[in-house]
């Protein structure tokens, strides 16, 4: 009698799965490394695992926005840069998506990766601390800078709004067109001065500034390095 004869086919249980945490925090400039491992019984070759790269921002290098990682040995790695700005703005996110595989089964856990970047830039404004005017100015300029003239603001600029206090009486020794004397951080505004044709002696008119940020300036990025501005109003009207 002839013997029974089977075959056993042997067929690949190659899992990848991602080494990373779902979730990664980092600062602008750093590099981040994304690891995938395969496990079980096969081999790495012809082994493919897609990806896709979303989120609000491309503020990144190094790395096309999709695509597939092929694997020589059981581990293996893409890494992106983060681009290292003068943008001041709210924190943004990237999202890597791992998809379709080749040659291998994805595991279902942990199949995104959230970058969150947390924005590192940082700046100060500064303003005039003190100006002396005569009382027959039409106006006093008030100019904010910044430390650092090559920084930009996604979105609005921040505001710098005034409440003043003084000797100087508004509406007759002064007038403010707004509370948000300077509407635009870096720029200039202006205080009015008025003269009545009475002698009322020189005056003080003092500003407290206050820096008013915007939702997309989070955390203390932006810091206000004058705190009060003194205006020095010089009469000019006939004492004699």
């Amino acid at each position: 009698m002839d013997p029974i004869t089977s075959t056993i086919t042997i067929t690949s249980q190659l899992l990848v799965s991602v080494l990373n945490d779902s979730m990664i925090s980092v600062a602008e400039g750093a590099a981040v490394k994304i690891c995938l491992m395969l496990n079980g019984v096969g081999g790495v070759i012809g082994v493919n695992v897609s990806y896709s790269i979303c989120g609000n921002t491309s503020d990144y290098s190094g790395l096309a926005p999709s695509g597939n990682i092929g694997f020589t040995t059981d581990v293996s790695c893409i890494t992106l840069t983060i681009t290292n700005d003068s943008i001041i703005g709210n924190n943004r996110s990237i999202n890597i998506q791992f998809g379709s595989v080749t040659g291998a089964t994805l595991s279902p856990n942990n199949n995104t990766i959230e970058i969150n970047i947390m924005d590192n830039t940082d700046v100060s404004v500064s303003i005039n601390s003190s100006v002396t005017v005569y009382d027959n100015s039409s106006s006093v300029e008030l100019c904010a800078t910044l430390s650092n003239d090559n920084i930009t603001f996604d979105g609005d600029s921040p505001t710098l709004s005034a409440t003043t206090e003084g000797n100087a009486t508004s509406d007759v020794d002064y007038s403010l067109v707004s509370m948000d004397v300077i509407p635009n951080v870096p720029g200039c505004g202006s205080v009015s001065i008025l003269n009545n044709g009475t002698v009322r002696g020189d005056r003080l008119l003092t500003i407290n500034w206050t820096l008013m940020s915007l939702p997309q300036i989070s955390g203390d990025r932006i810091s206000l390095d004058t705190e009060l501005t003194d205006i020095n109003i010089i009469d000019t009207d006939c004492k004699c």
